[in-house]
């Protein structure tokens, strides 16, 4: 993608109109069976004693020995559970996961696990909402964060999994997830552009939906966890530590996390060529004290990347330096989220 910052218009569409994008299939799990609960609830970072039908939530998923292999969204259904991945994640490896801790699970009963062939197709911006009303047969302000209704069009698949809408984004914006065949994703996604190109509507590349992940200090969804711990990714805030019985692998994990490395923003001269594994460094002297994963596009007369970065130098304000294409290159950690995004000001309907 060229790095003229007026190409941007699925970045735009997303801070200004409806951003249209396919999530990507890092591998989607159904858990079916009226004993799936006890499994979901050593599967994942949050109790599901209370866990409703028609909700979706985000959660984590850990390997035996406590390291986080996805970030996912559970959507609650009537009948099934729906384990989305979505961070990065070796093709088969959250069904793998999940096979093994209900293996493992005595009161598994009649718990099944499948892989179905399943899409995600999201609609985020402040104009979302616009789009995704067309789905609903309700006003669409009453589809609350973290909903799940069925999806109601005349253009939509009538065979096969039924069509949902889910309430999420990762964004901080107004955000919708159609939640389809994966026969049909093609067709959904095209649907979906239609609906939304008389609200500023615009596909979104990958670059451009990282960079709006990052700036509200969601950018695990585009670089995964690549050997993060719990605590260096900061998503500690995503396990349940007060909840009732241990998910797989809890035990390795510190409660509350100790002081360390940690995921940090950072800000960068829109010129700064940047890419993961350079050296962040501190003082004159240069001392390193971390390690770049990604950077984003220019956008605004910046870049914003994300690093690895020892304590205390991952406090908000600080000026370092990554050592870049064209030598040291002056960065400053910074708090997020970087914008008060659109949809935070502006009432759906």
């Amino acid at each position: 993608m060229s790095e003229n910052p007026t190409d941007y218009a699925g970045y735009r569409a997303l801070r200004d109109g409806a951003g249209v994008y396919r999530r990507p299939d890092h591998g989607v799990v159904v858990l079916t069976g009226d004993d799936r609960l006890h499994v979901l609830d050593r599967v994942l970072s949050k109790g599901s004693d209370f866990t409703d039908p028609d909700t979706a939530r985000e959660a984590v998923i850990v390997t035996a020995d406590g390291a986080p292999l996805a970030l996912v969204l559970h959507v609650e259904l009537d009948d099934a559970s729906v384990l989305l991945a979505l961070t990065p994640l070796d093709a088969g490896a959250l069904a793998a996961r999940v096979r093994e801790i209900a293996t493992g699970t005595p009161d598994a009963g009649d718990t099944a696990v499948t892989e179905p062939a399943l899409a995600g197709i999201a609609v985020e911006g402040p104009a979302a909402w616009r789009v995704a009303a067309e789905f609903l047969d309700f006003d669409v302000s009453g589809l609350v964060l973290g909903a799940v209704e069925r999806a109601a069009h005349a253009e939509l698949p009538a065979a096969g999994f039924e069509p949902r809408i889910v309430r999420t984004g990762t964004t901080g914006e107004y955000g919708y997830l159609l939640l389809v065949d994966a026969a049909s994703a093609d067709a959904v996604h095209e649907l979906v552009h239609r609906l939304a190109a008389p609200h500023g509507g615009a596909p979104v590349a990958t670059d451009e939906l990282w960079r709006a992940q990052a700036e509200v200090a969601s950018p695990l969804y585009g670089t995964g966890f690549d050997g993060l711990s719990t605590a260096e990714a900061d998503v500690s805030w995503l396990i349940d530590f007060a909840r009732i019985g241990a998910f797989d692998g809890s035990d390795a994990i510190a409660a509350p996390p100790e002081p360390g490395r940690r995921l940090t923003p950072l800000l960068l001269g829109a010129s700064a060529r940047v890419r993961g594994g350079e050296a962040v460094t501190a003082g004159d002297a240069g001392d390193r004290v971390g390690t770049l994963v990604a950077a984003s596009i220019p956008v605004d007369g910046n870049r914003i990347a994300y690093a690895v970065i020892e304590d205390p130098f991952h406090a908000p304000g600080l000026a370092l330096a990554v050592d870049g294409e064209a030598g040291s290159l002056p960065a400053a950690t910074v708090a997020l989220p970087l914008l008060v995004t659109r949809s935070t000001t502006e009432r759906i309907g």
